[in-house]
């Protein structure tokens, strides 16, 4: 309904225009406003996209294990869900499941798993897969290399890049 423009792009200048909000500027601006990314992060998901091969950039002291990080939360929650599909422990959690009609599809899109009642089946797990001790207690999955989580539903929580960021337990 309305009659003048609210948003613009110039393809050609390579620049874009809200007249609601007044924010404008380019391709980068945008993408770092409109996903919520910090500069270094929009240039990464940016030359994703374009399929763009981008060297490993360090942003932070600390950056070097952030994908670290993500790499030992994605196999932490690879455990889980497979215990929660497949460990004889976790039948009770599937009955409950079934019975609350979370169908199996809904398991797998959301990767729901379960922590079984193990002193330390993850943390071994995690340490098998070359997973650093300081960088498995930093994400609060163990303590002194005891699983923290025991007999739980485990719900991996997914960021805004869909990487799981962390756990939440009941």
């Amino acid at each position: 309904n309305e009659k003048t423009p609210s948003f613009v792009v110039s393809p050609h200048k390579q620049i874009y225009r809200c007249f609601g909000c007044g924010s404008g500027g380019n391709i980068y601006n945008f993408v770092m406003k409109y996903e919520h990314l910090e500069f270094p992060e929009a240039v990464k998901l940016l030359a994703e996209k374009a399929g763009v091969n981008m060297p490993k950039l360090q942003f932070h002291r600390d950056s070097s294990d952030i994908e670290e990080l993500y790499r030992i939360n994605t196999l932490a929650c690879d455990f889980f869900h497979n215990n929660l599909l497949n460990a004889e422990e976790a039948k009770v959690a599937r009955n409950f499941l079934s019975n609350k009609a979370i169908k199996e599809d809904t398991i797998a899109q959301f990767k729901l798993g379960f922590a079984q009642n193990l002193r330390s089946g993850l943390y071994s797990y995690l340490s098998a897969k070359e997973a650093k001790k300081q960088l498995i207690e930093k994400l609060g999955l163990a303590v002194t290399g005891n699983d923290r989580f025991r007999n739980k539903f485990m719900l991996p929580i997914f960021n805004h890049r869909n990487k799981i960021a962390g756990f939440g337990a009941r």
